[in-house]
């Protein structure tokens, strides 16, 4: 699990972004439920006055939560690919560089499950 770490923190500007988009995501989802009961209370309220500004206020949160999940989801698809891809270079250079004969006393296929079980399980 150590080792796991050194993959995470590899690309920090990306992991720190994913974790800023995805709080700014979850803030307007939040700042829009407030905007919702905001709205029930002007019409419980009979205050039609209130209406426009809140709702203009609840466009424009709709705007910036499409904008926060599209950066979100870019973020975190690049995230991911640097990330795996670093793994996998990682993990197959590791085997290219490795002796012949550490290839000739075991059997080879076990490397190959090995390999196969652990990019399965990431």
């Amino acid at each position: 699990m150590k080792k796991f770490w050194k993959y995470i923190f590899k690309y920090k500007l990306l992991f720190f972004d994913r974790i800023v988009t995805i709080s700014l995501a979850a803030l307007s989802v939040i700042a829009f439920d407030f905007i919702m009961g905001f709205i029930v209370d002007i019409f419980a309220n009979g205050e039609t006055h209130k209406f426009v500004p809140i709702i203009l206020t609840s466009i424009a949160l709709i705007i910036i939560l499409f904008i926060t999940e599209y950066i979100d989801g870019y973020v975190m698809s690049s995230y991911i690919k640097n990330t795996v891809n670093y793994l996998r270079t990682d993990i197959f250079s590791k085997i290219i560089n490795k002796d012949i004969k550490d290839f000739a006393l075991d059997n080879s296929g076990k490397y190959i499950s090995i390999l196969y079980n652990d990019l399965k399980i990431i």
